[in-house]
This record gives C-alpha cells, structure tokens and sequence, in this order.
C-alpha cells in the first residue's frame, strides 16, 4: 500500500502542468524610434555615452519607459524611487514597471554629467518570480533636458 501511494504521488507530480517563463529577449532600439520628447533618459550598453547608439531602454519623466522585447517595441509604466536627500552617493535610483508576468527594474547610480545632465552605471534587470527567467544586463544610464 505503501508503494502504490509513493508511485500515485510521484505519478501525479510528472503529470502536474510545468508553468515556467521564458525571458523575454531585449533588444536594442535608436532612441528616435521611441517618440519621446523633451527631458528624458536612456539606458545603453555600459561604456556608452548615454543616448548615443544602440539602447536597451528609454523613458520620460511622465513615468513611461520604452523596451524592445521579443522583437516589439512595448511602452510600460514605471515609478521611480530616487535617494532621499542626505543618502550616500552610492545610493541607486530604481525605475520599476511591469511588462505582462515579468518585473522590469533599472537599478542605477548617477553623477551631474553637465548643467542639467546626469549619468551613470547600473544594470537592467528582468524577471517572473520563477527560477531561471531573469536576465540582467549592464547598463550605462543618461538622463536630463
């Protein structure tokens, strides 16, 4: 009896429905291609100089962000939490949206870069919740008017 109720347990877990994620994949985009205008910022292969180039995210300071994911442009809502005043340098601003199952968080440092520019190092990070779906890429960060 033992056996049989080891062999139904073990039976019903490889019939049980697997629900795993892929991550999507991200691609790169020309910040024209985003329609943003005005003050704003983007996020680019680390060692950029900011909107220059290929870009893995863009965004305004209404709160919308701009990914290429799986070969689509998608626009998702992000809040913003920046360094209270007094926190370290060191500090990282986080920009957090969701983008259908998964969390997208653009963590990063930044330095004034010019009168009304900053920028600086951190990483774009995209995840589920379910092991083995994320993907992090460093990211140089330029944001201002």
């Amino acid at each position: 009896m033992k056996r049989l109720s080891l062999f139904l347990a073990a039976l019903s877990l490889t019939l049980m429905p697997i629900s795993a994620l892929a991550v999507p994949s991200v691609g790169t985009f020309k910040f024209e291609d985003t329609g943003i205008m005005g003050c704003s910022g983007a996020a680019s292969r680390r060692g950029s100089k900011g909107w220059e180039g290929p870009l893995y995210a863009a965004w305004d300071y209404n709160g919308t962000m701009v990914l290429k994911l799986n070969g689509q442009m998608r626009s998702i809502a992000f809040t913003r939490s920046d360094p209270a005043k007094g926190a370290p340098a060191s500090t990282p601003s986080v920009y957090s949206g969701r983008e259908g199952n998964y969390q997208v968080d653009l963590t990063f440092t930044s330095k004034r870069t010019g009168y009304e520019t900053f920028g600086g190092n951190g990483a774009l990070r995209i995840y589920s919740g379910q092991p083995g779906d994320s993907v992090s890429i460093p990211v140089y960060v330029a944001q201002g008017c």
